[in-house]
């Protein structure tokens, strides 16, 4: 996808000023004009050409940040819309529709720009401003933005332009911008002239009159807010794009959506599910910014996804309830590939970065893998976090005040601790883990004011030490490595990677069958595998 803009203008104080912006792609040689990409003209073929949408606006549309740390709506629907849309976000801050406003966008270099584009979607979002005191004229509004209309329709590529209601306007504020104004005489005109010009009118007053706290300012939405208004727009876009002939499609059809970027935040936009993804091969999709998941939802790889970012690769919002199954997350050294602060499920999953797992919230985590660089694997902060049929390798976990559960699980580091358990001043409050049939390999250190607390609910084992707590008469302390026999990190079969148990390891047929608690290993085999129940994720299967 190319993003472009022209001039970036910023009101402070009543004075704008403006300066040139340089957008990835878009320049003069293009075959554009006034430092805006495109070919200059309708030319080509819906086929071949990319689809070229212009947004005009004020400072709820203009550029600010970058397309890989996206703030406004546009930037957003960079990442939505995927690589077949080009798009032109000319919007100025303060300006109005009313050529007698205090700054009319009839007179600024974007909208010349605008219409250079020679776009194939207009979208227009102006009249916020234009209700301050000095500015609102009702019937010259509705007759300036009738003339925009026209002048747009004009356009060689005869574009299909979308009519924005403007977002709510909560309360007094600084800007003198009237929400009563906006209400009752700004969206009954973009109506009319909706029905008047037979155009597409996209609701984002209504969509979002619930959300007044992504407007700290109670006029300019947060970077959340801009989400949400680009989660509204991605629709009508595609689907004018597709109306005019072009080749493209919504990201998602029903229940299987596209294997991309756009794919993965479409499916999250329209929540519920399971989603699966029309991967035909095993794919790596690299994302431009992290993929916050907002919405209820489950998203299902089916083992052929892979979803790796330089930032963190998945944010899950406090209050969200989803699940991720059958991903590849790869964050890196500087990024998780979790981040998460709702109530999050993970199956069939394996997680890397730094931490791959960040947890403040609810997470249960099921035949996965975890692994991390030399500074942790998971960090738990605050949060409750249960590991069934899973392997945490590489690195440990850190638990901050938080709840830890590991059942049926392998937890093997290569320096470092296995399990640090804190429960000082800033974890505000007690760290406690249970552990149940699981392997340890390496040692648990417990910190703070408070005692953390180390459960064994018993058939535990720790390799080399004795420091977890597993002091039931079933547990297994102190073992040397040559006793635990524990494999390498690799396939061993299933969708995850294991670290198998050797022949002749202690792990091996210990469990009665009565306290399994599960009836497979984590790459699904059955358990027993023998005539009784192994420790840790891997269950070595008779006669193999």
């Amino acid at each position: 996808m190319r993003y472009l803009f022209g001039f970036m203008c910023v009101l402070a104080l009543g004075v704008m000023g403006c300066s040139e912006a340089t957008g990835t792609g878009g320049s003069a040689g293009d075959g554009g004009s006034g430092g805006v990409g495109g070919d200059g003209g309708s030319g080509g073929t819906p086929a071949t050409e990319a689809v070229r949408v212009a947004f005009i606006g004020a400072s709820i549309t203009e550029p600010v940040g970058t397309p890989t740390m996206p703030v406004n709506y546009p930037e957003h629907l960079e990442l939505l819309l995927g690589d077949d849309f080009e798009l032109g976000n000319f919007g100025v801050g303060g300006a109005t529709m009313q050529r007698t406003g205090d700054i009319p966008y009839w007179d600024l270099p974007e909208y010349a720009q605008a219409k250079a584009l020679e776009p194939h979607v207009v979208t227009i979002m102006l009249g916020t401003n234009d209700t301050k005191p000095q500015n609102w004229d009702a019937a010259r509004y509705e007759a300036d933005y009738r003339d925009m209309i026209e002048e747009m329709q004009a356009l060689s590529s005869e574009p299909t332009i979308l009519l924005l209601r403007p977002v709510p306007v909560f309360g007094e504020n600084m800007f003198m911008i009237r929400g009563d104004v906006v209400r009752d005489e700004v969206l009954p005109i973009i109506d009319r002239l909706g029905t008047e010009y037979d155009l597409a009118v996209v609701d984002l007053y209504s969509a979002l009159i619930e959300h007044g706290d992504l407007f700290p300012d109670a006029v300019h939405p947060t970077a959340d807010g801009g989400r949400l208004i680009a989660e509204e727009l991605v629709g009508p876009i595609v689907d004018a794009a597709m109306a005019r002939g072009f080749g493209v499609s919504r990201s998602c059809e029903g229940s299987v959506c596209q294997c991309s970027e756009a794919g993965i935040r479409t499916a999250i936009a329209e929540g519920g599910g399971p989603y699966t993804f029309d991967c035909d091969v095993p794919t790596i999709v690299e994302t431009e910014a992290s993929i916050v998941i907002d919405s209820d939802v489950i998203l299902d790889g089916e083992g052929d996804l892979t979803v790796d970012g330089s930032e963190d690769v998945f944010v899950v919002s406090a209050d969200v309830t989803a699940e991720l199954r059958g991903l590849v997350i790869a964050g890196d050294t500087k990024s998780s590939g979790i981040y998460n602060e709702g109530t999050l499920t993970v199956t069939n999953s394996t997680i890397s970065g730094s931490p791959a797992v960040a947890n403040g919230g609810a997470l249960a985590m099921t035949n996965s893998t975890v692994s991390g660089d030399a500074n942790r694997a998971i960090g738990n902060e605050n949060g409750t976090l249960t590991m069934m049929n899973s392997t945490v390798s590489g690195s440990g976990i850190h638990n901050c005040g938080g709840i830890v559960t590991v059942a049926d699980s392998t937890i093997s580091v290569l320096m470092g601790l296995a399990i640090e358990s804190e429960a000082t001043f800033k974890c505000f409050g007690p760290a406690n883990i249970t552990f149940t049939n699981s392997v340890v390999d390496g040692q648990c250190s417990g910190l703070g004011e408070t005692e953390s607390t180390f459960v064994s609910d018993g058939y535990n084992i720790e390799s080399q030490g004795d420091t977890c707590g597993f002091d039931q008469p079933t547990d297994q302390v102190s073992v040397s490595a040559e006793d635990l026999g524990l494999g390498p990190l690799q396939d061993n079969g299933g969708p995850t990677m294991t670290h198998a148990l050797l022949p002749g390891s202690v792990a091996i047929d210990v469990i009665p069958v009565d306290s399994c608690e599960v009836g497979t290993d984590q790459r699904g085999e059955p358990r027993p595998g023998g005539a009784t129940c192994d420790v840790g994720a891997f269950e070595v299967q008779e006669g193999s």
